[in-house]
C-alpha cells in the first residue's frame, strides 16, 4: 500500500507539472519537448572553445525539417543502438554555428518560432540555416525587419562577405539598401553613415531612389563623413584632404540640383571643388540645355532623385503647381515638363481619375496608377477613381 501511495504521490505531481503542456497547442507542446529534451536521441556539442554547449535534440523532428539532417541519419545506426541501450549518446560536433544560432534554428524547427533571431545573430542563423537547408529559416532571416538592425551600414558590409559562400545574403544587403533609400533622410546624418568605407558610400550616393528632398543635405553628410575620415586618417579637415577622402563620391552627388544661391554661398566657399568645376556647373546655371563646351565638361549628375518630392500629405492628396518653373525647368513652346513629375502619397497603387487642365484649356481625364509620371503643366486636382 505504501508503494502504491508513493506511486500516485509521484503521479500527481507530474501530472500537475506537465497539465500546461498537455492542455496547451500542438506549439506549446514542440517547445516543451524541445526544453526538456524527453526522449531525444541525437545531441549536438556546438560552437566552439569557451562557448561550446551540448544540445539535445529528436532526430524523427529534425528530418522532417530538413534532407541534410535526413542524410546525416540515414545510416546512424551507431546513435540509435546507444539510445536503444540507454547509453550516452556520442554527440554530433557542430564546431562552425554559433550556440544561439543553433537554439534560434531548433526553436524554428520545433514550434516554428523565429524570435530567436535578433539584430545581433541574424547572420549566424542564416549561415546555420542554410547549411542545414531549413528554407523557411533562411527566408525568416532575408526578411528580418531592416528597421531592427543596429547598425544597417555595418549589416551590408557583414552580408557582403557572406555574400560569395551564401548566396542570399545578396538579397539581405539589397533590401538594406532599399530600407536606406525610404529612410536616408536620417540615416545619413548618423554616426554609423560617418563610419562606412568610401565604396559603400559611392553606392549610397549614386542611388537615384534616396528620399531627400535636398540635394544640399547629402552634400552636407558627405562633407561630415570626409572630415570623420579626416581625423580617423590624422589630417586635418582642409579643401585638399576633404576632396582626397571623397574621391570619386564627389560626382555622385547632383550638385548642379542645389540652388544657385547655397551653390555660391556654401559649396564655392567649401573650396572642394576646381575652378574648372565651379565654371561647368555656373554655365549649367545659364544655360541648362546647352550642351557644356569641352574645355569645361559637366562632371556631376544633373537628374533628380526619382523619389525626392518636396510636396506630401497625408490621406487624399490634391497637388497644385502654381510656379512651375520652381518645380522644373519648362520650355516656353511646349505643354510639357523638363522631367517627369510624380504623385506620391499613402494610396500608392490604386487608380485614380486625374482632371489635367493643358495650356489650351482643353481638360481631359487619364487614368493611372500612382507610380506613373505626369507630365503636363499647371494646376493638377487629384481625386480618387
Amino acid at each position: 500500500m505504501g508503494n502504491l501511495l508513493v506511486s500516485r504521490q509521484w503521479l500527481s505531481a507530474y501530472e500537475d507539472e506537465n497539465l500546461e503542456t498537455e492542455s496547451g497547442s500542438l506549439v506549446d507542446r514542440m517547445k516543451h519537448l524541445l526544453s526538456t529534451g524527453d526522449d531525444a536521441d541525437v545531441k549536438f556539442l556546438v560552437g566552439q572553445g569557451d562557448e561550446k554547449e551540448t544540445l539535445s535534440a529528436h532526430k524523427l523532428i529534425l528530418k522532417a525539417a530538413s534532407d541534410v539532417f535526413g542524410k546525416m541519419f540515414l545510416f546512424d545506426a551507431q546513435h540509435a543502438k546507444a539510445a536503444a541501450a540507454g547509453t550516452e549518446i556520442k554527440p554530433v560536433e557542430v564546431p562552425d554555428v554559433e550556440v544561439g544560432a543553433f537554439k534560434a534554428m531548433l526553436s524554428f524547427i520545433y514550434a516554428d518560432d523565429p524570435s530567436g533571431i535578433s539584430e545581433d545573430n541574424v547572420f549566424a542563423v542564416l549561415y546555420a540555416a542554410d547549411k542545414y537547408n531549413v528554407s523557411g529559416l533562411v527566408k525568416a532571416c532575408v526578411n528580418f525587419p531592416k528597421r531592427k538592425l543596429r547598425n544597417v551600414f555595418l549589416s551590408i558590409e557583414q552580408a557582403r562577405l557572406l555574400g560569395d559562400t551564401l548566396p542570399l545574403c545578396k538579397d539581405f544587403a539589397r533590401d538594406c539598401l532599399d530600407y536606406i533609400d525610404k529612410n536616408a533622410a536620417s540615416l545619413i546624418q548618423s554616426e554609423d553613415f560617418l563610419q562606412i568605407d568610401q565604396q559603400l558610400l559611392c553606392e549610397i550616393l549614386d542611388r537615384d531612389q534616396l528620399l531627400i528632398n535636398d540635394e544640399l543635405t547629402i552634400w552636407n553628410a558627405a562633407l561630415r563623413w570626409a572630415d570623420e575620415k579626416c581625423h580617423q586618417n590624422g589630417k586635418e579637415c582642409s579643401a585638399e584632404n576633404r576632396r582626397a577622402m571623397l574621391g570619386p563620391a564627389l560626382f555622385k552627388i547632383c550638385i548642379p540640383r542645389i540652388s544657385q544661391k547655397d551653390f555660391s554661398e556654401i559649396i564655392v566657399r567649401s573650396g572642394v571643388l576646381t575652378s574648372d568645376e565651379l565654371v561647368s556647373i555656373f554655365q549649367y546655371y545659364a544655360q541648362p540645355d546647352a550642351d557644356q563646351p569641352e574645355q569645361y565638361p559637366l562632371q556631376f549628375p544633373t537628374k533628380r532623385r526619382t523619389t525626392s518630392d518636396p510636396y506630401k500629405a497625408d490621406g487624399q492628396i490634391v497637388v497644385k503647381i502654381k510656379r512651375v518653373s520652381q518645380f522644373a525647368r519648362v520650355n516656353v513652346n511646349s505643354s510639357r515638363l523638363s522631367e517627369p513629375v510624380y504623385i506620391r502619397g499613402a494610396c500608392l497603387g490604386r487608380y485614380w481619375r486625374l482632371r489635367l487642365p493643358t495650356p489650351t484649356n482643353l481638360d481631359f481625364t487619364y487614368a493611372a496608377t500612382m507610380k506613373q509620371p505626369l507630365v503636363p503643366i499647371g494646376a493638377v486636382p487629384v481625386r480618387q477613381h
